[in-house]
């Protein structure tokens, strides 16, 4: 059913996807015997899934009956989420993460990675199995969690609806479509002198994470346009329709003279923010600067979000808050108070 457009589908889009689950199952050298079984036995011949099966079968000894009903089989991709809210349980040698995570029925089996971000910035790795629709599990801690995700590096191919859309690392370099460079208008002629040399100096700085960067003031840009690419704001929150769509839900507040972040105020005249976030309508990621930064901060400012940080708060020059924001609307992530 559905025709060669389906079956395309089936065999290139989702396919990937699937040999990826499978050498997360088998590991990369029985991977690499897999393929290797399937260019000796097909050489210069078409093979289908049956085929592909075969030759899992026999590069690992394993019947892998399971894993081809599941992940080629059946029409839909698991989904998965926290059962209940995780809780710590502090030990002599760390501590225990307590989590309960529920998936799809009739569940998967496949492995889900596990990644805690204690206080301190220390990352644990580690991996569960699921097996079932709803199980638990005690995931070793050094200290006590910040935050704690489920499949960080999104390895699992599942379900995504659009507020599941993760997080990531700010890399324009990589991503498609130009850069703008937006600095905002409306101010008195000073403050908006300011606002464009900051965004000349983003624009600029080196090494550049800005493909193409266009510096435009907010009066002269393009909603339509700019949804098609990568959006840097320069200035303090705007009363514009243009600041609303792309900016005006980001979860921290930025206004002319401070940055608001949980419950505290920075109010310094050299205060910066840069803030992450996943644009809805285009798979890009937007940023957010509040004045008073210097070309040395923008630099430090690039290092520290490419390292992954979502927020970057500087006072003084020096960073003063260093956060990544977890996925709470996705269910992956689930940070602790």
């Amino acid at each position: 059913q559905g025709g060669l457009g389906l079956r395309n589908g089936m065999n290139y889009d989702k396919g990937g996807l699937v040999l990826h689950q499978l050498r997360r199952e088998i590991g990369l050298e029985g991977m690499l015997k897999v393929l290797s079984t399937l260019a000796a036995d097909y050489s210069h011949k078409n093979a289908d899934w049956p085929e592909f099966r075969q030759a899992a079968a026999s590069a690992t000894g394993k019947d892998m009956a399971w894993f081809f009903d599941q992940w080629v089989n059946r029409q839909e991709a698991p989904s998965f989420t926290f059962g209940e809210a995780p809780t710590y349980t502090p030990g002599d040698n760390g501590g225990t993460v307590h989590l309960a995570i529920e998936q799809t029925t009739p569940p998967y089996t496949f492995d889900l990675p596990i990644r805690i971000e204690t206080q301190s910035g220390k990352i644990a790795d580690s991996t569960v199995r699921l097996t079932s629709a709803k199980q638990t599990f005690d995931v070793a801690c050094p200290e006590s969690p910040r935050i704690v995700y489920l499949d960080p590096d999104d390895e699992v191919l599942n379900l995504l609806s659009a507020s599941d859309i993760p997080f990531g690392e700010y890399d324009a370099t990589t991503a498609s479509g130009d850069t703008y460079v937006l600095y905002a208008t409306g101010a008195d002629e000073a403050e908006t002198a300011v606002y464009r040399k900051i965004a000349e100096e983003m624009a600029t700085a080196k090494p550049s994470l800005y493909r193409n960067a266009v510096v435009q003031a907010e009066s002269e840009a393009d909603a339509a346009e700019l949804r098609k690419a990568n959006v840097v704001w320069v200035g303090p929150a705007s009363a514009s329709d243009l600041y609303r769509e792309f900016f005006g839900w980001l979860p921290v507040s930025i206004d002319k003279t401070k940055v608001r972040w949980r419950e505290t105020d920075y109010a310094d005249p050299t205060t910066a923010a840069i803030v992450s976030v996943r644009n809805p309508r285009a798979p890009q990621y937007l940023l957010a600067l509040c004045t008073g930064v210097t070309s040395e901060a923008v630099r430090s400012i690039h290092d520290n979000h490419a390292a992954g940080a979502n927020l970057v708060i500087y006072v003084n020059g020096a960073p003063a808050v260093r956060a990544q924001f977890p996925r709470t609307a996705s269910g992956h992530a689930y940070e602790f108070e």
